[in-house]
């Protein structure tokens, strides 16, 4: 399979790098923006670890990463794709899902340690 993990932030890939390697894991590292980013296959899953709001001047542009992110699948996905996200921002995920629940179906909601929770949505049928 192909597996290919992207972030901006030069220490993030260093330190995933890293990690795949100590875990025998082939995994394509493109250091690259969300928001610039294409690619000519689809992907038929997406995990996302979303950032939360640690002051409360911050709100607004997290909440902008993740309405991005959110609108990203459309273009990234496969109809019948996985999008899973792992996140204690459960506000910002219930609005970002209400703004693109044209194309997302929410599968499962795993409660994890605290706030935290993944969410596991299905793609549906895209309109490009």
């Amino acid at each position: 399979h192909f597996v290919m993990g992207l972030d901006f932030s030069a220490e993030l890939m260093e330190k995933a790098k890293y990690n795949a390697s100590n875990a025998f894991v082939d995994i394509r590292f493109v250091q690259r923006d969300l928001r610039t980013f294409s690619h000519q296959r689809l992907f038929d899953e997406m995990i996302c670890q979303m950032p939360s709001v640690r002051k409360k001047e911050e709100g607004a542009n997290v909440e902008k990463l993740y309405q991005m992110t959110f609108g990203k699948v459309r273009d990234l996905m496969e109809v019948g794709g996985i999008f899973a996200v792992y996140t204690k921002e459960n506000d910002l995920v219930s609005r970002s899902y209400n703004k693109n629940r044209s194309y997302l179906q929410l599968k499962r909601k795993i409660p994890m340690i605290g706030k935290h929770a993944l969410y596991i949505f299905e793609v549906l049928d895209t309109i490009r």
